[in-house]
């Protein structure tokens, strides 16, 4: 038995299953761990002290001349005549040891990185809210696909039991001679279209079932039922979710300035060396040694970069609230679209239903005349293909409210 057929086939049932579906959503937990590596590689970079071995040999070769002999020396230490380098300025040197140094001020630095994590997560956060809130409109839609044609299937066998009656009723009247052969046939035919219909309405359920399975990522092709779930109006709310991108957004350019001006605060370290530096090889095990200190460095001037980095920022977040204000006046501009479409709705169901109920009086009526000779059968059913085109009318009237609903739930938020 498939996973499907044993769970409860609810809108919640397949909402929760496209959330387990989605790669987005899945990938929530490594991207948490991206950012929380980050926070800690910078942290370290910022404020923990590195220790670097290091090393450097330096040879000055030169083609010295002595009584009367010329040659090379792949190094020499000194000489009184010879060819290359000035001996007195540069030498042949050998350094080699260990460097640790620690930035004495880089927590604050540390501390406005930390802030442009915090915000990273907090838009990943935001990421997988809108995910889902799309998730679970794109889901609630196609659910009400199915419950569309799940009660035309049953309007279908509602309509077939009507017509196994009115069938009955016909030949009856038929056998008495007060109705003729060919009503008998016109039943007869409307019940065969009515099973043509109820197979279309059966296909299109199971291509909006299949269609549901993939957005949920179910691996299942059984034709299963749903559970009927009417879709209610949520209340209004104070701030929009939507909007909340456009806030992170901001605080993330304000930060980045943030981050930028950094480099304009004094840096200073502390530093230490031990190891080897000696320019004689013959007396290397004497030169051995440590020395320590500080470096401090401040930028005076960059050529007017802060202000124009400045004027980036301003104009990003100008752009941004220009965007945010624009999303904010469309999404209530549809807030009330939708407001007025469920209005329409409304009136159209009220109106659909009193004509149903005129509809069924007058079917009544018709079936009396019939009985009674003052009527034909095609009157009669005239009148029952009208009822079956208003009840059609009144179940996409019904799916439609119910879509636009779920629209403005979705903007809603």
């Amino acid at each position: 038995m498939s996973e499907a057929q044993t769970a409860k086939h609810s809108l919640v049932f397949y909402v929760e299953k496209a959330f387990q579906g989605s790669p987005l959503l899945s990938d929530e937990s490594n991207q948490t761990e991206i950012l929380n590596s980050e926070k800690r590689y910078l942290h370290n970079v910022y404020t923990h002290a590195q220790t670097l071995l290091t090393g450097n040999y330096l040879f000055v070769p030169i083609i010295e001349r002595t009584s009367g002999t010329t040659s090379f020396k792949w190094n020499a230490q000194s000489a009184e005549d010879y060819y290359g380098y000035d001996l007195g300025v540069s030498n042949g040197n050998l350094q080699i040891g260990l460097t640790w140094n620690k930035p004495l001020l880089g927590n604050n630095i540390y501390k406005v990185a930390e802030s442009q994590i915090n915000i990273q997560h907090d838009v990943l956060k935001n990421d997988m809210r809108m995910s889902r809130h799309d998730i679970e409109r794109n889901v609630t839609d196609q659910y009400i696909l199915c419950m569309l044609d799940k009660r035309q299937i049953s309007m279908s066998d509602s309509i077939s039991a009507l017509l196994s009656v009115q069938a009955a009723f016909i030949a009856r009247l038929a056998r008495t001679g007060q109705a003729k052969q060919s009503d008998l046939q016109a039943i007869l035919i409307e019940q065969n279209a009515n099973k043509e219909m109820k197979l279309s309405h059966a296909q299109s359920y199971y291509n909006h079932l299949m269609e549901l399975n993939t957005l949920c990522c179910i691996h299942d092709t059984a034709n299963i039922q749903l559970e009927d779930e009417p879709i209610t109006k949520n209340y209004a709310i104070g701030t929009s979710q939507f909007l909340v991108k456009y806030d992170l957004d901001s605080m993330s350019t304000v930060n980045g300035q943030k981050m930028y001006e950094t480099k304009y605060k004094p840096q200073l370290n502390l530093f230490t060396n031990f190891g080897i530096q000696t320019t004689n090889y013959n007396t290397i095990y004497k030169n051995f040694g440590m020395s320590a200190g500080l470096t401090l460095s401040v930028l005076l001037s960059d050529g007017k970069l802060k202000k124009i980095k400045q004027h980036q920022t301003d104009a990003a977040l100008a752009s941004i609230a220009l965007y945010k204000n624009n999303l904010a006046r469309q999404n209530e501009i549809r807030l009330n679209q939708c407001s007025a479409v469920i209005k329409d709705y409304d009136v159209r169901i009220g109106m659909l239903d009193n004509q149903l109920k005129e509809y069924t009086k007058l079917l009544d009526i018709c079936r009396r005349e019939i009985m009674a000779g003052q009527i034909s059968v095609f009157d009669y059913i005239t009148t029952l293909k009208n009822i079956i085109s208003a009840r059609q009318q009144m179940m996409i009237v019904e799916a439609n409210r119910q879509l636009a609903i779920n629209a403005f739930n979705y903007y809603n938020w």
